[in-house]
């Protein structure tokens, strides 16, 4: 039953992700969790790159949209600004 809760959950996140939802990579990187526990529990190794490499680029996402989202929002702090 597991395996088609974390499998409904990758669906679901790349679904988001691809309306542009912020929470996809939330949730990706929570479901992630769920993979490791299951990975180290059964130990099945294969996975553990997979796991691996999915979460770094759910995680190197969410910072960039929340970088972006600061910058379409005037907070961010690096952009240039002009003395008038």
């Amino acid at each position: 039953m597991i395996t088609w809760l974390m499998s409904a959950l990758t669906i679901y996140t790349l679904w988001q992700a691809g309306n542009k939802k912020v929470r996809a990579w939330v949730v990706g990187l929570l479901n992630q969790s769920l993979w490791l526990w299951f990975i180290i529990s059964r130990e099945e190794w294969g996975l553990l790159p997979m796991t691996g490499a999915i979460t770094f680029i759910y995680a190197r996402n969410l910072i960039r949209w929340r970088k972006s989202e600061m910058s379409d929002n005037g907070l961010d702090n690096s952009a240039p600004r002009s003395n008038q």
